[in-house]
């Protein structure tokens, strides 16, 4: 059995194994900067000690205000390696959401980066948090991201938890009332990273574009985490108007979506050529691949290997449409409660569109007699921060949580 190994720990293993291979790409306004592994791993090592200069003690919360962003995963893996415990919070939330999440989670710093609304957060921030800006113009803080860095040697001694401790807390934002706090442990926050990697035969040959929020536990998971433990590299994107030619940039091997924005490039490419026409060539032997193989390029996916879908249901339609040009889409599903991904159908099987696939591996799910999903995992959340009463609540006492999601089991 293999130990067990942290975040900052798998960053520091490929720092040294590949110190000069490309990790982080981010463009911004024109300009695309890099970190190599070893500038990564330097660069949050600077941080972590800067954060512990501010007064920060191990087991402090650490707010992350931004959008997805190189020096998001920076600043995450920096906050472990401290000791603290990262609390990321959606570049889209609203000043009352901001500022509930910064009390309850006691936040005594806050990392703000990058914002197409900086309205809510200078309504929210207090001096009472520390703020960090990072080098995108959005909010006046008390302290700037790069000086911090400059001025500061490389943290002595990287945080080591103890079993079962604090990673992050995770906000889910709730169909009523204030949001829960997910607890999410070290042990659960690496399974979820690796385990489902594994599944998926992840490795540093892959590429991802990370462009869903890294507040929501899937792109956390799924595609940060592995990425620190796999050794890929990361794309980022600089804004909507440049999604693409950031897509084309990567050249993905791994990408993962939701049910809109699979209907959204769905209906680009129809803009392009109806849908009658399309179908038509498709069907051709020879002409119908190369169309295939257009299309697919257009989309950025030309190198695409592993194709997902999550968060909501997809039509069917929608996932044969994609078969039909050449990107077999594998529906996943879980929740932030799960450490993101839990069960999935990749490695893609035709026959079982419509599905969610299988259990990852060390999963166990089963239906209760009302057809509930009821699930025990390694990658389980510890509990609803300041909650007790509510996790007993969702908690059988053998373990299994009470997803409140209805299936058939095939």
């Amino acid at each position: 059995m293999t130990e067990p190994k942290t975040a900052p720990e798998a960053l520091a293993e490929w720092a040294a194994k590949t110190p000069e291979r490309t990790f982080l790409t981010q463009p911004f306004e024109g300009d695309v900067r890099e970190w190599t592994f070893r500038q990564a791993h330097d660069d949050a090592a600077r941080f972590a000690s800067a954060l512990l200069k501010l007064g920060l003690a191990p087991g402090d919360k650490v707010a992350i205000l931004s959008k997805n962003c190189a020096e998001w995963m920076i600043a995450d893996v920096a906050i472990s390696m401290a000791g603290l415990v990262s609390v990321p919070i959606y570049p889209t939330a609203g000043a009352d959401m901001i500022g509930y999440v910064l009390e309850h989670s006691e936040a005594r710093a806050v990392v703000v980066g990058r914002l197409d609304d900086p309205g809510p957060a200078r309504r929210a921030l207090s001096p009472e948090v520390a703020t960090i800006g990072l080098r995108y113009p959005c909010v006046d803080c008390q302290h700037d991201w790069q000086t911090m860095i400059d001025g500061s040697e490389p943290v002595g001694q990287l945080h080591r938890p103890a079993s079962g401790e604090v990673m992050t807390i995770l906000y889910t934002s709730g169909s009523t009332g204030k949001p829960k706090g997910v607890v999410i442990s070290y042990d659960a926050y690496e399974y979820a990273s690796t385990v489902g990697a594994e599944t998926m035969g992840i490795s540093a040959a892959d590429r991802a574009l990370s462009y869903l929020p890294l507040a929501h536990i899937t792109e956390r998971t799924v595609i940060a985490g592995p990425a620190f433990y796999c050794g890929y590299p990361l794309f980022f994107v600089d804004k909507l108007d440049t999604f693409l030619t950031d897509l084309l940039r990567c050249e993905p091997t791994l990408f993962i979506s939701v049910p809109r924005l699979w209907v959204q490039f769905q209906i680009g490419v129809h803009k392009k050529m109806p849908p009658q026409k399309l179908e038509r060539l498709l069907k051709l032997p020879l002409i119908g691949k190369r169309v295939a193989r257009k299309v697919r390029q257009g989309l950025g996916l030309g190198s695409c290997r592993l194709v997902g879908s999550g968060s909501a249901p997809i039509s069917p339609l929608t996932l044969r449409w994609y078969e039909k040009i050449g990107v077999d889409i594998s529906e996943g599903w879980g929740m932030s409660e799960t450490t993101g991904l839990a069960c999935t159908n990749m490695p893609f099987r035709s026959e079982c569109i419509g599905t969610i696939g299988v259990p990852l591996p060390g999963t166990e799910m089963k239906l209760s007699d009302a057809g509930e999903v009821l699930i025990r995992s390694p990658g389980l959340f510890t509990e609803y921060y300041k909650q007790p009463g509510l996790t007993a609540e969702v908690f059988t006492a053998d373990g299994f949580f009470h997803t409140g999601d209805k299936a058939d089991w095939n």
